[in-house]
């Protein structure tokens, strides 16, 4: 697809790494120096570079998803702390769209005061126009599901869910720029993206895509 003209994303965690730096929204979810390597390769040192780029992620991810899962512990302890377990299992919680949806309001209800604890150094000028805003954002929504998921069921997911939910989850971020979504996803990207992103197009098909985009 990206030889026929798509275009390769930027890795996440490079987005944010370039914003710490920069002090400044990035200006494109695009990775044009990797889409133009692509285009360029063959289909071998294509998948080289693809594999490259995949171990540089994998060395980052580790850290991350283990400190969102001691997230998911705390959020799970304050449930039970406070004698909320009885209504985290009523069966009005198990529709998962509504569920994100109560995670993504309560999350935004803390705004700048969350960006204060988890991006202290860049809190003064975040907003959420930065795709690191977005990033933060939604893993603290991941945080709350999965405190969920050890209420409901008992136990947090394995470190290898947690990893497929976390690139999810960033998947749904890149909608802080992109229009909408292609995605065949209903566990968790679709209902994340339509929780998070309501103004934003998700749709599994590209024709869906197109007759939902907005005309004129």
């Amino acid at each position: 697809m990206i030889r026929a003209g798509a275009y390769y994303g930027a890795q996440p965690l490079k987005l944010v790494e370039h914003e710490t730096i920069s002090r400044s929204p990035a200006d494109s979810i695009i990775d044009r120096v990797g889409t133009e390597a692509i285009r360029r390769g063959s289909p071998r040192g294509n998948s080289g570079f693809l594999a490259r780029e995949a171990q540089k992620y994998r060395e980052c991810l580790q850290p991350i998803v283990h400190a969102m899962l001691r997230l998911g512990e705390t959020y799970y302890d304050n449930i039970v702390k406070k004698g909320y377990l009885s209504g985290v299992r009523a069966e009005d919680m198990e529709d998962k769209d509504n569920r994100l949806k109560l995670w993504v309001q309560t999350t935004d209800k803390m705004g700048r005061e969350l960006m204060e604890t988890v991006c202290s150094d860049m809190a003064s000028y975040l907003t959420p126009r930065w795709y690191t805003w977005q990033s933060q954002r939604l893993r603290w929504v991941l945080g709350f599901e999965w405190g969920y998921q050890k209420a409901k069921c008992g136990s947090l997911p394995t470190w290898k869910k947690a990893s497929q939910d976390f690139h999810d989850m960033q998947y749904v971020a890149y909608l802080v720029q992109a229009d909408g979504l292609l995605t065949k996803d209903k566990r968790l990207v679709t209902p994340l993206a339509r929780a998070a992103f309501p103004d934003k197009i998700v749709c599994p098909v590209l024709e869906d895509y197109a007759s939902a985009a907005p005309t004129g």
